[in-house]
């Protein structure tokens, strides 16, 4: 038992000399230079905010060896800015790049910083809820009219500097096409060209809800079975077929079926009884429904 622990131990310290020499091979190997930029994050006072940032990035060139300096340019630090204990009166700071922060592996030396310092310029922070306006590009085919449009939320509280955020009246949305919306439903939106210097006070998506319907059908989808979507069991109801009134183009006519047409009626997980629950249709994408009938239908839910 003795000899196995003389072993192991044997082993540990074969492992650290090996370890060891090959560190000092790297560290005495040919040291290269290699320029590298870095991202600035700034850390504001409360109640300030930058209104005249400085540099997003920090250009600085190493010396060591290769191999440290191929790591650390793979997996850069993240270089913060601290302005959090700055005094309220002063409206201007300026920053020394070389005393930043800047972890580096054992062995690699900075050889030169751009910029060398730089300045930024802190105002007081305010808030403020704007409307969303939705931009919307192309046209609707001339069956076709957009019912309903409706951004969720309508408004959004934005902040930062005083003198940024009293010029924004509104929000505006980044362009959606409208020939790529069908139906009704919902899609995430994006802001379009907002201010960096201007934070979004939200969580959660930006949602435009939409309701394209036809202006007319030219075909009549008759005596389609009703599905009953229910965690409940066995749903009772005398009403089992729809029809529904649809546009769609002649050339897809032929290519309808009971698989791609359907009427749904979703029982709510609390429902009891005699309840009324409305009926949807879930058709191909092309065709566009004009009117379900029935539009709800009479269950009896267990």
């Amino acid at each position: 038992m003795k000899k196995v622990d003389v072993n192991r131990q044997l082993l540990k310290v074969m492992a650290l000399l090996i370890s060891t020499t090959l560190w000092f091979y790297v560290l005495s190997g040919e040291p290269i230079e290699k320029n590298i930029s870095l991202s600035l994050t700034y850390i504001n006072p409360t109640g300030l905010a930058v209104s005249k940032p400085g540099p997003e990035n920090l250009k600085i060139k190493l010396s060591g060896p290769r191999v440290l300096l191929s790591n650390f340019q793979k997996r850069p630090p993240k270089v913060y800015v601290d302005l959090s204990k700055s005094s309220k009166r002063r409206k201007t700071i300026r920053i020394k790049t070389n005393e930043l922060s800047i972890p580096l592996p054992f062995g690699v030396e900075i050889m030169d910083i751009n910029p060398l310092d730089f300045k930024v310029q802190l105002e007081r922070k305010i808030k403020k809820r704007v409307p969303m306006k939705l931009v919307l590009l192309g046209e609707l085919d001339k069956d076709l009219k957009l019912v309903t449009k409706k951004m969720e939320p309508e408004e959004v509280m934005i902040s930062g500097p005083h003198s940024i955020i009293k010029t924004i009246a509104q929000l505006k949305t980044h362009p959606i096409d409208l020939g790529q919306l069908q139906g009704s439903g919902e899609r995430e939106v994006l802001i379009d060209n907002l201010d960096p210097r201007v934070n979004l006070d939200f969580e959660g998506t930006l949602k435009l809800h939409y309701d394209i319907r036809p202006n007319k059908a030219n075909l009549t989808l008759k005596k389609i079975k009703i599905r009953f979507l229910s965690s409940k069991g066995k749903i009772h109801s005398k009403m089992q077929y729809a029809s529904i009134d649809v546009l769609i183009p002649k050339e897809m006519e032929s290519r309808l079926t009971e698989k791609n047409i359907k009427v749904i009626a979703e029982i709510p997980d609390k429902a009891r009884g005699s309840v009324w629950v409305p009926l949807k249709a879930d058709l191909p994408d092309g065709v566009h429904m004009v009117k379900i009938n029935p539009e709800r239908i009479n269950v009896v839910v267990p």
